[in-house]
């Protein structure tokens, strides 16, 4: 699949407003779509991609990942979605540290989990309960 470095790509919304199309599944679910590979503009090869409210409202919840991604790959994208958009950190022992360089550890600090809880009730419902909103 070929993925935007910004923005999303043809093959991304197809897919993502696919499921969407099927399945219905609610917003306060979490898509998460393995592919073969990743690929920015049919080049560069990437891990994973995660769809966060911030940036792409119209498909978000979800993530791409490679079928040939590090195991962490999951949890790191999901870690985009819940702190929306969950920026890189430079400390190898954070979840959310690039994949540039391996990861050390899968910690969070104090305020990712602040944030992690801030769009939790903010996007998938108070306190986390179902919502009735439906992707697009």
């Amino acid at each position: 699949m070929t993925v935007a470095a910004t923005g999303t790509s043809e093959d991304e919304r197809r897919l993502i407003r696919g499921v969407c199309g099927r399945y219905h599944p609610p917003r306060n679910h979490i898509l998460a779509f393995y592919v073969p590979v990743l690929r920015i503009q049919e080049e560069l090869e990437r891990d994973g991609k995660a769809y966060t409210f911030a940036y792409h409202p119209e498909l978000a919840p979800a993530c791409a990942i490679s079928n040939t991604a590090h195991e962490e790959t999951l949890a790191h994208e999901i870690g985009h979605l819940l702190l929306n958009p969950g920026r890189h950190e430079n400390d190898r022992n954070n979840l959310m540290h690039s994949s540039d360089e391996p990861r050390t550890g899968h910690a969070l600090t104090e305020h990712q989990v602040f944030l992690i809880n801030d769009t939790v009730r903010g996007h998938f419902g108070p306190g986390g309960s179902p919502s009735s909103r439906r992707c697009s």
